[in-house]
Parts: structure tokens; C-alpha cells; sequence
């Protein structure tokens, strides 16, 4: 049984990942990786959370959490941390679409089957489905602040190269 608790019984959240925790010569209460894969070094092994979550596919994240964690808690206190929030968020969305492709995969098979009781429903799911990728792909709404901010960098960027452009040819 993994060790979650420091002696204080104050629970690990750095110290349990390859990638965080810090001390290098010290890695005995680290168990995961933040990869997408498994990561050996050294004769040790660290699982991917990454990989176990996608494999788990739970939507409510609680057997996840109580199956590599010590609680739910302490899923959520994790979740909580900048540096982890990133991550689990990229875990939640390519679930999200796993879970998707699948639906849409047993969907589109019983659109092709005539004879399935359900066939009229399927084909029309579908359509509906297309028709608001179609809406979702010409609706633009406002650029978000991240967009805004890589824009302006790009054209003070591209401002600062045109001024030494123009201080290089006019030798000023």
C-alpha cells in the first residue's frame, strides 16, 4: 500500500510525481508520471496517470481517484494545484472525446444497419450531430484573453523587427 501522508499526515501532491518532486536522490514516495507513458529509470517504474485515467474512463473521476489516491479529497486538493490543474484538464478533454468517438462510432454503425429497430434514430442523431459541428465551426465569439495576448506579442514582434530593419538599411 502506496504511502499518501507524510508524518504530519499532511497528504503528498508534488512528492508523488516524477516530474515535481524535487529531490532527485530521493524518490521513494514518488509513484507517478505526468508522461503519457509508463517511465522507467533506474529499475523503477512510474505509472502515467495520464494513460490510467484515459484507460478508466470515468466520468465521475471517483474511482479514479480513490484507486491512485488516497481519497477523492485528495484528488480534488491536487486538482486544485496550478501545475496539476493543467494537466487533469487535458486528461478530462481527450476523455471527454474518447467517450464521444466511441458513441458516435456505435451510432454510425446502427445508421448503416436497415434492418435495426433504430435506424431512423441513428441517421437522425447523426444529422444533428453534423449540423451543429457545421453551427460550432462558422460561430466565432470573442478571442479569448490568451489569443489577445500571443496577438499583441506578435505585433510588437513584428513592430521591433520592422524598426531594426529600418535602423539597419537607413544606418541609423
Amino acid at each position: 500500500m502506496p504511502t499518501f501522508k507524510n508524518s504530519n499526515g499532511q497528504l503528498y501532491t508534488k512528492r508523488l510525481f516524477f516530474e515535481t518532486s524535487g529531490d532527485v536522490n530521493d524518490k521513494s514516495f514518488t509513484l507517478y508520471t505526468l508522461k503519457d507513458e509508463d517511465y522507467t529509470v533506474d529499475g523503477k517504474t512510474y505509472i502515467s496517470l495520464y494513460k490510467r485515467y484515459l484507460e478508466l474512463e470515468d466520468l465521475t473521476e471517483f474511482d479514479f481517484a480513490t484507486l491512485y489516491f488516497d481519497s477523492y479529497e485528495h484528488f480534488k486538493i491536487l486538482c486544485q494545484a496550478n501545475w496539476f490543474f493543467e494537466h487533469v484538464l487535458r486528461w478530462r478533454n481527450e476523455l471527454r472525446l474518447k467517450i464521444k468517438a466511441k458513441v458516435l462510432k456505435k451510432l454510425r454503425s446502427t445508421s448503416d444497419d436497415i434492418q435495426n429497430k433504430n435506424y431512423f434514430e441513428a441517421n437522425k442523431l447523426l444529422l444533428n450531430h453534423l449540423s451543429e459541428a457545421d453551427k460550432n465551426k462558422t460561430k466565432r465569439g470573442r478571442p479569448s484573453k490568451e489569443e489577445i495576448a500571443h496577438n499583441l506579442k506578435q505585433t510588437a514582434k513584428e513592430d521591433e523587427m520592422t524598426t531594426d530593419d529600418h535602423k539597419r538599411i537607413f544606418a541609423e
